[in-house]
């Protein structure tokens, strides 16, 4: 099985620290899939593109203009939201240095908030992936770990490492 990660346009890394995390390849927002700031903006770009933010009326809007992924950044469950991305058939994605890089208190507030995403996610049948989503080399993770901090917000296994590999690669491509 082939794992992959997405990464944000400020993240520098090489194609033999990817093979030294286990990764297959790195996809880069902005280089290799168009990234879209869901909170600074309501328009979209053409073609497939990752919108990232809070504001859930300009991620359902990202989900009806064509967006591949959308990745909640503050982990809140919004039910209309998730319909949308269902009907859409749009991947939700959750991004781990949310757990990483947070501390003391805020970690397993994080964790209790993304666990609850995860399984609304997965009760809607929605196409869930797990991506770093890092802004350096130093907030990337190997894809054992990604599948670590998975199965630390609910997914077993099989899900977990669906999340890592299948998903990714439909987003890009």
């Amino acid at each position: 099985m082939d794992f992959y990660d997405i990464v944000m346009p400020s993240c520098e890394f090489d194609d033999k620290f990817a093979k030294r995390l286990g990764l297959k390849g790195i996809f880069k927002c902005g280089a290799d899939i168009k990234l879209a700031n869901a909170d600074k903006q309501s328009s979209f770009p053409e073609g497939r593109f990752i919108a990232v933010g809070s504001n859930k009326n300009n991620l359902i809007a990202a989900a009806r203009a064509g967006a591949a992924a959308v990745v909640v950044s503050d982990s809140r469950i919004d039910r209309k939201l998730m319909m949308e991305l269902k009907e859409q058939k749009t991947a939700l994605i959750l991004p781990t240095t949310l757990i990483t890089s947070s501390y003391n208190l805020e970690r397993p507030k994080r964790l209790y908030m993304m666990g609850r995403l995860y399984s609304h996610a997965k009760r809607l049948g929605l196409d869930i992936g797990f991506a770093t989503m890092a802004e350096s080399k130093a907030n990337m993770c190997s894809y054992m770990q990604v599948i670590q901090l998975a199965r630390l917000v609910g997914a077993d296994e099989s899900q977990a490492r669906h999340g890592v590999s299948a998903v990714n690669p439909s987003i890009v491509d």
